[in-house]
């Protein structure tokens, strides 16, 4: 299936490239140019990790991308443990997804609220 493949493959990142510590990547299946579901995997330590599974009304796609990437910086530099790199990261780019344009002013109290959810933006 799509997730194990993903996993698989992060994992043989790790193997063929040693100094490559950690691998990080959005998953999502898009049913329509509105409606998808968005999770993210995170491979460090050996270990995979899966995010929550997040369905989308998405309004704009634009950046969220950028927003996952800005959310795993942020929980690396702040010493998240991989489960919560992962769970921080995609809440901010599911996050980003309710906001038009490309500039992505949330806060850390936005994203936290996200992950407290485990499911959904409420915006």
């Amino acid at each position: 299936d799509q997730i194990n493949s993903f996993k698989a493959g992060m994992l043989q990142v790790m193997k063929q490239w040693p100094n490559v510590k950690t691998v990080a990547s959005v998953v999502r299946n898009i049913h329509s140019v509105e409606d998808s579901w968005w999770t993210g995997l995170l491979a460090e330590n050996g270990q995979t990790y899966q995010g929550p599974t997040f369905h989308m009304h998405v309004m704009e796609g634009v950046a969220s991308g950028d927003a996952f990437g800005a959310g795993l910086m942020h929980a690396t530099l702040h010493d998240f443990d991989p489960q919560a790199k992962i769970n921080y990261a995609i809440s901010a780019s599911v996050l980003k997804l309710t906001i038009s344009g490309d500039l992505n002013l949330i806060t850390d109290t936005d994203v936290r609220a996200v992950m407290a959810t485990g499911s959904g933006v409420d915006r």
